[in-house]
């Protein structure tokens, strides 16, 4: 990590240890306990993602790695560090690296259960009416929501009814040039649509 991390601070430390060391439970739990620093929350998800998508040296790749996220609090972590930096408004990068977070465990179906115990599906929406001027911020969102409401009529009805497809459509009449966030932007309104049981 010392080509990625050399400007972060000696607190950093811990989380860069766990991370090395594949240590996915100690590394939520710094997360946890670090959810007024900015800078740590931050390196802390984006060691996280780094760890549990694609292919990782530092995990044996025959674990399966949605398992031992499943073993630690993550996305309750996650949607609570959603609903704290709400307020925020200045800080878009840190939602969006939560947002990022919360996007990859929902591309698997076991977590999409805990993650709407845990607020997932308000927190989530309420992120991009908080953030509306931040395309980070629209793009994981809009994505998350994709991969949430996939074949989930439960998840697409509250979407729709929290007013999503405007949310997403303002994001994209707004950032015309974020290439990602149109293509997502596109396939989360279709979602919607196509799973969505109810009419507004």
């Amino acid at each position: 990590y010392s080509n990625d991390t050399k400007d972060l601070p000696y607190t950093a430390l811990p989380m860069l240890m766990a991370a090395s060391e594949g240590n996915i439970t100690r590394l939520v739990a710094l997360i946890e306990n670090s959810s007024d620093n900015v800078i740590l929350i931050r390196t802390g998800c984006s060691l996280l993602i780094s760890l549990t998508v694609g292919n990782s040296s530092r995990i044996d790749s025959h674990l399966d790695r949605n398992r031992m996220l499943s073993e630690t609090n993550c996305i309750e972590v996650a949607c609570s560090l959603l609903a704290a930096r709400k307020r925020h408004t200045d800080d878009g990068d840190t939602v969006e690296s939560v947002l990022r977070v919360l996007l990859n465990l929902a591309c698997s179906e076991y977590n999409i259960p805990r993650i709407c115990m845990a607020n997932g599906v308000e927190l989530i929406v309420s992120a991009m009416e908080s953030f509306e001027n931040h395309s980070g911020v629209q793009y994981a969102g809009a994505k998350t929501v994709h991969n949430m409401a996939i074949d989930n009529a439960e998840v697409a009805n509250k979407c729709r009814t929290l007013g999503i497809e405007e949310l997403i459509s303002h994001a994209m009449a707004r950032f015309t040039a974020y290439k990602a966030l149109q293509h997502w932007g596109d396939m989360s309104l279709n979602v919607v649509r196509r799973f969505a049981t109810i009419k507004i």
